[in-house]
């Protein structure tokens, strides 16, 4: 995209307006106090934008909405919310100054007493507005001329006459949900064997607190008594959940074979019900409350459903019931069925409505007898749920959690498993039924599709087989109470068992949530998951209820994401509640039709309930003051936060979307345009990116930085609004006095005006004031600095000549390679290379003492205004060598010194996207000489580091090319040496929080490749030149068989095996010269020497060009790059005066490099037929 900077204006950080002192209370007591700047402020600071919009009168001034204050609710009490009028003087467009004027403002109040809640000027006469109020965010002018804003701690939506004064009380946020569950229909609750976090499990007593806290239904899980009575017991063994040890002897006990496994102990179907009734419950899980212990009875399934109902009679509550039949195959070894009483049981009580019940089991066979025992009662709309037990990578054959008794019992016992389970069922099973067969093999769409068909109407999975888990390697304090107790963490991956199921038209009602912290686990981010959230994930994917032992926390959760209203943490009304939308994450944006008489809220942040990164986009009728539903949802990038919303036309839109980064870290930071007329089937918005704003043209250097690009990396990017087809406003939040997002300084309010490459159909009704049509104009040249005398008429001004000394520092001679970078607002740091050897140059000393001679890189910062060198010095203050050791003595370098730094590139992060390219700004300079080694110098650490993984070269510069991926970057290498190959190194980013520089760029464990011709090439013959050296006997592919302008090869990239630790140390000293280099093998680190190095290209078949110095990357094309040879009399005699090529790289899915075509864009031999052009 070419979308250029056409004006520039900032407001100085510290503009004050009147009023009373601000900043005078952090939240603490204590006042704000950051970069330099102490509060109380002596007036209002003007900084932080948040809403704009054209002022009245045509005068080409703007609206702009004050922020809250200082960036959270407690630390801007005293920070008065405002609009001011403001006036920029645009440098291009306006032939400006680039100052901005402050006109006049209209302060926030509500003196009519409409707000509901105490304010913090509650008691005064005026009741002035402040950040501890409201975090306004968003502005639109109605067509009566009223204003409209959008805050972020209610929601709220605000409407003022203009002058100020709040006109109704604030107006909350519908909560419009469209769940995903199977029909669209809220979530139930399950008490997990009642409230059984709280009391003994399966009694009257934890149901009934299920039932008072909310809970859609309860679980009951049954077992069987000697005479046959249903009992609820999760275990048909009674140990650990009751004291029948206490009550009855050891003799009592018995030893049986359980799913296949012998158990000791005492179980239920030894006993009669008028034993069991001697017994009392207890609580099995020792870090619950032992309290009640011995208080309760054990229940019979009929006496849970007489309490359930009892309480419908009493309370007119109708709660469901959700049993599970416990082991049936056990139970039928043992005589005793649970199928048929449980069916009686039903009957008896007449409990038998299908909306209150559901029948669940792990085993297969049980429900599909159900199903028949069912439908012969005339009971067969009473809906089956299929358990499942593991389903993860881990499920074992030999783990009984991962293994369907049921099926492994017949199949032991030879039975017909066709007969019993049906055709289809034994042929839909992953892999074939077997003695190895688990939950895994189970559930995948075709088998859900399957047990639908047949019997069941829901399944009832792990949760953690939807959302994986992976262990950690030492557990963590989630809740700081100093015990480690989390021992895994989320992956990220969200497998698709919902999605099948609901296709396959089963609900799905996964098992268990707790609110204890060992059985809670880490975000994919890191951060402590909690129940609730993890609830709330689970609904977001669709899930149609869930089993949890604390109904309350359930509960909560729902009533959140069902509620009638959107609330944040900050929401006065929210009280002991649950928020379903993050804390200021409200609405960011406020856009209008044409026509005024309609505004879109669009929230920050996602509602709980919502997909994910959905934001939605509400209409609201500006006439009637309701909400009239939902437009749809805009589809955010990874989470990313809004900046603001404004209008093209009656359906498209712009957004600014932005990461919560700044400066150098600032990733993504964008304005896309939306058409509201284009909602796909899951409710989102079509969306189309507009203007990066991290990669802005600006030819004319407007903010006077010194380059002809332009970003905007700050972290709150929150006004815009488009003055013509062409044009648009952009300016920035600057958070005053925190945000740093143009280096140490803190941010001055900029706005910028951007000329679109792309027109938008603007509506007539909409667009600029007297800024259009003659405030857009093409201001021309200006007179800058340029390097060559007659260029267009520039002139030159020196800035610095060696020998000149600053602040005690002289930058010795030879510069070479140079890079830049804007180290501020004011000021442009340039690194320059010094190609000396090793041992020339006087010395210099780096922060541990070192003294070192040889190549170096010193700074130049220079004014950007005034183009005067303000400063200059050594551009690192430390050295890492190939080892990744910090140089402490010269001899912990190869050549004990850096050795001729020639060319360099200077490449900024995130160079072809968000997340494609380096994660780091970095200057990439190497060792002009056979065996040289590359380094990178960090400007964010003053480090320069070397780099072994991109191998050895007489090092020019190196350019960056597009991998098409986040993973992986790719660099092509210049060679300054007579016959060099062209090579590329490409490597994958480590993403981890200890990767080092090197790793998290990419920079190390990557691969080295060469370009090999696809047809064979000619090679220039041995020869031997004028001092008797034999010339080119390594029968490789050269400029004798590729040469002439126009001419183009097909060819490949092949990877050098250059890395070779079992070979580390095999490279020796074989002529004296104490040098390796030149001998074959690999250097101590496993690294190839430049000969073996050379001898790997030949081996490959890799085309030797004559000294290919440069490489360049094509700023609209990342996989293109220009390639200068520049020959010079090198070992190819027709090849003196170079070429120019262009190298097109096609890259894998992965980003790793398959083919390279390559074009002769210009032979500089091409006087004649291989004839030397001599001028």
């Amino acid at each position: 995209m070419n979308n250029q900077l056409v004006g520039f204006a900032f407001l100085p950080a510290d503009t004050l307006a009147e009023g009373t002192p601000a900043g005078g209370n952090d939240g603490e007591g204590n006042p704000i106090d950051a970069n330099g700047r102490t509060g109380p402020f002596d007036g209002q600071p003007v900084q932080g934008f948040s809403g704009v919009q054209f002022a009245p009168g045509n005068t080409g001034a703007f609206w702009f909405l004050s922020d809250n204050g200082f960036g959270t609710q407690e630390n801007s009490t005293d920070y008065l919310l405002r609009i001011y009028q403001v006036d920029p003087d645009f440098k291009g467009v306006e032939n400006g100054d680039g100052n901005v004027a402050i006109e006049n403002f209209i302060q926030l109040s509500d003196p009519d007493n409409l707000i509901p809640f105490d304010l913090v000027n509650e008691d005064s006469e005026e009741r002035l507005l402040t950040g501890g109020d409201f975090d306004v965010e968003s502005l639109v002018i109605d067509d009566n001329g009223e204003i409209w804003i959008g805050d972020e701690f209610g929601p709220y939506l605000l409407h003022f006459d203009a002058e100020g004064k709040l006109l109704e009380a604030p107006i909350p946020t519908p909560n419009e949900t469209n769940l995903n569950t199977l029909n669209g229909q809220d979530p139930l609750v399950i008490g997990h064997r009642g409230a059984s976090g709280l009391l003994p499990e399966h009694t009257l007593e934890a149901y009934k607190v299920a039932i008072a806290q909310g809970a859609d239904f309860i679980e009951p899980d049954l077992v069987s008594t000697k005479d046959g009575v249903l009992i609820v017991r999760h275990e048909p063994i009674l140990d650990d959940t009751t004291n029948v040890a206490e009550v009855f002897g050891e003799e009592r006990m018995s030893t049986k074979i359980l799913d296949g496994e012998e158990v000791t102990g005492y179980f239920a179907e030894d006993f009669t019900l008028a034993e069991i009734k001697q017994l009392r419950a207890v609580q099995p899980q020792e870090f619950r409350s032992q309290e009640f212990n011995g208080a309760f009875e054990i229940p019979t399934f009929e006496e849970v459903i007489g309490l359930v109902q009892e309480t419908e009679a009493e309370t007119g509550v109708k709660v469901g019931i959700y049993p599970e039949t416990k082991h049936p195959t056990f139970f039928a070894q043992q005589g005793l069925s649970l199928e048929a009483p449980l069916i009686e049981t039903l009957q008896t009580t007449g409990f038998t409505d299908p909306n209150r019940i559901f029948i669940q089991s792990f085993e297969f066979q049980n429900l599909i007898e159900l199903q028949g025992m069912l439908d012969e009662q005339g009971l067969g709309d009473i809906p089956l749920v299929q358990l499942y037990g593991d389903t993860t990578k881990d499920a074992s054959p030999d783990d009984a959690f991962s293994v369907p008794y049921d099926l492994r019992y017949n199949l032991e016992q030879g039975n017909d498993l066709a007969a019993i389970y049906g055709q289809d069922f034994v042929a839909g099973v992953e892999n074939g039924l077997s003695a190895n067969t688990t939950y895994r093999d189970l559930d995948s769409a075709e088998f859900l599709q399957i047990i639908s068909d047949q019997y069941a109407e829901g399944a009832g999975p792990w949760k953690n087989n939807i959302l994986l888990r992976e262990s950690l390697d030492e557990p963590v304090d989630g809740n700081g109470d100093g015990k480690a107790e989390i021992i895994t963490q989320l992956t990220g991956e969200v497998t698709s068992f919902i999605a099948d199921a609901h296709a396959a038209g089963l609900q799905v009602y996964p098992y268990t949530h707790r609110n204890e912290e060992q059985y809670l686990t880490l975000e994919a981010d890191g951060t402590p998951q909690t129940t609730e959230g993890e609830i709330q994930q689970l609904i977001e994917i669709g899930v149609d209820g869930f089993f949890t032992d604390f109904p309350a926390t359930g509960v909560a959760v729902v009533d959140s994401v069902t509620g009638e209203l959107v609330q944040s943490p900050q929401n006065p009304d929210l009280g002991d509640g649950i928020a379903n939308l993050e804390r200021s994450r409200g609405f960011e944006g406020l856009a209008f039709s044409p026509d005024r008489k309609t505004l879109y809220p669009l929230l920050e942040g996602t509602v709980a309930g919502d997909p994910e990164n959905a934001l939605r986009i509400y209409e609201f009728d500006v006439e009637s003051a309701q909400y009239a539903g939902l437009v749809g949802y805009y589809p955010t990038t990874d989470g990313n936060p809004i900046g603001d919303f404004t209008p093209i036309n009656d359906h498209e839109f712009l957004v600014i979307e932005r990461d919560g980064n700044q400066g150098e870290e600032a990733e993504f930071k964008k304005i896309f345009k939306i058409d509201i007329s284009q909602v796909d089937d899951q409710g989102f918005v079509a969306k189309e990116e507009v203007v990066d704003l991290l990669n802005i043209d600006d030819p004319d250097d407007l903010n006077g930085d010194g380059k002809t690009t332009f970003d905007f990396p700050f972290e709150t990017i929150e006004n815009i609004v488009v003055v013509d087809e062409n044009t648009i406003l952009v300016a920035n939040d600057n958070n005053y006095p925190f945000s740093q997002g143009r280096g140490e300084a803190i941010d001055n309010n900029e706005a910028i005006l951007i000329n679109l490459e792309t027109p938008l159909n603007l509506d007539p009704n909409l667009g600029g004031n007297s800024m259009t049509p003659d405030f857009l104009n093409n201001t021309g040249d200006t007179e800058q600095p340029a390097q060559t005398i007659g260029l267009n008429g520039y002139q030159v001004d020196p800035i610095f000549t060696v020998g000149e000394e600053v602040d005690g520092y002289a930058p010795p001679g030879i510069p070479d390679g140079l890079g830049a970078f804007a180290l501020d607002d004011d000021t442009v740091r340039i690194l320059s290379n010094h190609e000396f050897s090793a041992d020339e140059g006087y010395a210099y000393t780096l922060a541990n003492g070192t003294e070192l001679t040889g190549g170096r890189v010193s700074y130049f910062d220079i004014n950007k205004e005034t183009l005067q060198l303000e400063d200059s010095g050594l551009a690192y203050d430390q050295i890492i060598n190939r080892n990744g050791e910090v140089v402490d003595e010269a001899s912990d370098l190869e050549f004990e010194g850096i050795d001729r730094l020639c060319s360099a590139q200077y490449v900024a992060a995130n160079q072809f996207g968000e997340g494609r390219g380096l994660v780091d700004n970095l200057f990439f300079t190497g060792e002009e000489n056979d065996g040289g080694t590359e380094f990178v110098l960090d400007p964010a650490t003053n480090t320069l580091q070397a780099v072994p993984w991109m191998g050895r070269a007489a090092w020019e510069n190196v350019t960056e090319l597009d991998t098409g991926t986040t993973d992986n970057v790719a660099f092509l290498v210049g060679d300054d040496r007579e016959a060099a190959p062209l090579l590329m190194y490409v490597g994958e980013k480590d993403t981890s929080a200890e990767a080092g520089l090197l790793e998290r760029n990419g920079l190390a464990d990557g691969k080295l490749y060469t370009w090999v011709p696809d047809s064979e090439l000619a090679d220039t013959p041995t020869f031997t030149d004028e001092e008797g050296e034999v010339v080119d006997d390594d029968d490789a592919p050269d400029p004798a068989g590729f040469s002439g302008t126009g001419n183009s090869q097909a060819g490949s990239w092949v990877e050098l095996d250059y890395y070779r630790p079992d070979l580390a140390g095999s490279a020796v000293d074989t002529n004296g010269d104490e040098e390796i280099q030149d001998e074959l093998g690999y250097d101590e680190l496993g690294f190839a020497t430049q000969a073996q190095q050379d001898e790997l290209v030949i081996d490959a078949g890799g085309f030797q060009f004559s000294r290919p110095e440069d490489v360049a990357t094509n700023p609209e094309d990342g996989t293109q790059a220009v390639l200068a040879s520049t020959g010079r009399g090198g070992r190819f005699a027709g090849d003196n005066w170079g070429d120019t090529y262009r190298i097109d790289t096609e890259f894998n899915e992965s980003g790793d490099p398959l083919t390279g075509q390559i074009d002769i864009l210009y032979d500089g031999d091409d006087a004649g037929n291989w004839s030397v052009c001599r001028f």
